[in-house]
């Protein structure tokens, strides 16, 4: 199971995520500031959401890119309890209590996500599935 991130213009540009990594990847564009909570609510399920235009696509590369700079060698992870994120920058080692589940998206896939997002620029952006 997973959610499939594609460019709007018809191709083969894609970008494949679990939907347990893409739940990390998609609270890191909220947390980045990349994305608005309404649009991060819209691309939590496969909908088609995402980014429209190119300007709102080097946002989102602009706020990705300052993360992983900011945040060197380091994972994303999201820690859910009961539902709730609760944020942690970092790896989580161990399982969750009761309640917890744990959601990580590694370094390589964030930026890989970068350059896709780089190359739907042009192309209507990006549509979550």
């Amino acid at each position: 199971m997973g959610m499939d991130v594609e460019s709007r213009k018809p191709d083969d540009e894609c970008f494949s995520a679990s939907i347990w990594s893409w739940r990390a990847l998609n609270q890191l564009l909220l947390d980045s500031g990349a994305v608005d909570s309404t649009l991060h609510q819209d691309m939590s399920y496969n909908g088609g959401m995402g980014p429209k235009t190119p300007e709102e696509c080097d946002f989102v590369v602009a706020k990705l890119q300052q993360w992983l700079d900011e945040h060197p060698g380091i994972e994303y992870s999201v820690l859910y309890f009961q539902g709730a994120p609760r944020v942690h920058k970092g790896h989580f080692v161990g399982a969750g209590d009761a309640g917890e589940s744990i959601y990580t998206v590694r370094r390589d896939r964030i930026v890989q996500f970068v350059e896709f997002v780089k190359r739907c620029r042009d192309k209507g952006g990006f549509a979550v599935w």
